[in-house]
């Protein structure tokens, strides 16, 4: 059977089993003792051809990436001509770049810490935080070269609450006996940025009671009437008694007179009048014998009068 590139061709020989004779027939085969046919007419199988294409690019330069490529037919299977195994799968994966990759530094910055003041301008730090360091020639972290940082924080001013005291207090009004005395409430810091105002400004004058004891009562009397002198002249005396008209109390001062509540003086010291006495002379003879005479006689002192007493009379005349 020889084959072409379609099909093939068969043939065929007559053999003669028995030859004509004696006027036999011939095999008229004979004529033509070869036949010639076609054979296996149908398709000849044809077997899958391809080939592996390029390797795609790697999907990482580092680090184990993998890289792909794709089976390529060039001539189909037919016929039931055999099939590319690579068909069932036609995509080839390998790994690639296998080697570590460069490992940048990553970090971040912390939370702030608390601000070291409330108000007025405090600082607050944060730090860096490295997550990853760098590795395999990776990239460091830029901010590892100052790795803290600050701000200022909670720059509003800060609240100032009221300050004040209360003065002194004011004189009693009274030394005594329940008197009053105030102070005022003197603001130092008024409140400012929401501070606390002092809740003494809404009265800011306190009043209380003071020296609320009993006031001393002193002794208050009075010298009575000065009793009648012992004589009306020549050095006599009188007495006087005191006589208290409010006793002492709480304290308050007696009074001294309480010690000789009776009290003397001299009275009518002036020397007593002394009143002339005596006694008269005898009448003079008369100073005519007739006629008319007159006739005098004279008062003879035996005690001049003193201090206002009775004068000595005065010699007498007589007419006769």
């Amino acid at each position: 059977v020889s084959t072409q590139s379609t099909w093939g061709t068969q043939k065929r020989s007559f053999i003669v089993s028995v030859s004509a004779s004696n006027n036999g027939k011939d095999c008229p085969e004979l004529a033509n003792p070869s036949m010639v046919q076609n054979c296996n007419t149908q398709p000849c199988p044809v077997d899958c051809v391809g080939s592996w294409g390029p390797w795609s690019k790697c999907s990482k330069t580092c680090g184990k990436g993998s890289r792909t490529r794709q089976f390529q037919v060039t001539v189909d299977a037919s016929n039931g001509g055999k099939v590319c195994p690579q068909s069932a799968n036609p995509t080839g994966t390998e790994e690639c770049n296998e080697k570590e990759c460069p490992v940048d530094c990553k970090g971040s910055w912390g939370a702030w810490s608390t601000c070291s003041a409330t108000c007025g301008k405090g600082v607050r730090t944060s730090g860096f935080v490295v997550a990853t360091p760098a590795s395999n020639g990776g990239k460091t972290c830029t901010e590892l070269t100052a790795p803290t940082k600050k701000e200022d924080c909670n720059t509003q001013p800060c609240p100032v609450d009221c300050v004040g005291s209360w003065g002194e207090w004011s004189k009693c009004s009274a030394s005594c006996g329940k008197g009053t005395r105030s102070t005022q409430f003197k603001i130092t810091t008024a409140a400012s940025n929401g501070g606390k105002p002092c809740s003494e400004s809404a009265n800011p004058t306190k009043t209380e009671a003071c020296n609320t004891q009993d006031c001393p009562v002193d002794c208050q009397g009075a010298w009575g009437a000065w009793s009648t002198c012992s004589v009306t002249c020549g050095k006599g005396t009188r007495s006087s008694i005191f006589q208290v008209t409010r006793s002492v109390a709480n304290g308050g001062k007696d009074c001294p007179e309480r010690n000789q509540p009776t009290k003397t003086e001299p009275c009518n010291t002036q020397p007593c009048a002394v009143d002339c006495s005596g006694l008269w002379n005898s009448w003079s003879a008369c100073s005519a014998s007739c006629g008319g005479g007159t006739s005098t006689r004279t008062f003879q002192v035996a005690i001049p009068s003193s201090n206002g007493g009775k004068e000595c009379p005065s010699p007498e005349k007589n007419n006769m």
